[in-house]
């Protein structure tokens, strides 16, 4: 898939969610718009429960953080959400994400450009 692509299919995945939210109300749609950001700004998927790269560790760290401070949502929660882990795999991602912030300039620009896209999203 090239690049143009790929982009062309995000934002068909944007319209479409966008689409859902309008007419159905789903609440739930949300949380694959953030993952979808995340595959495209990270370049991992972090629904992915298979043993990982730091690549996809982060994308992890990164969504289950939005997940639980953009949306509110409880530990548990975030974890269903997530594949099914546990809660403690959220809050022990969680304080990864808020050390990484402070520590790691490439991950905190990549998740500063997932919170720009949501925001743009949140705006339309």
């Amino acid at each position: 898939m090239t690049i143009h692509e790929y982009q062309a299919a995000v934002h068909h995945f944007e319209q479409a969610i966008r689409s859902l939210l309008q007419d159905y109300h789903i609440p739930d749609a949300m949380p694959q718009l953030y993952r979808a950001y995340i595959v495209e700004v990270f370049g991992a998927d972090p629904a992915i429960s298979t043993r990982s790269s730091d690549k996809v560790s982060q994308a992890k760290h990164c969504y289950r953080a939005l997940l639980r401070f953009n949306l509110n949502l409880s530990t548990q929660e975030a974890a269903d959400l997530s594949g099914g882990i546990n809660h403690t795999s959220v809050c022990n991602s969680v304080k990864k994400h808020k050390d990484l912030m402070l520590t790691d300039r490439a991950y905190n620009a990549k998740v500063m450009a997932v919170q720009s896209k949501i925001d743009a999203y949140e705006r339309n």
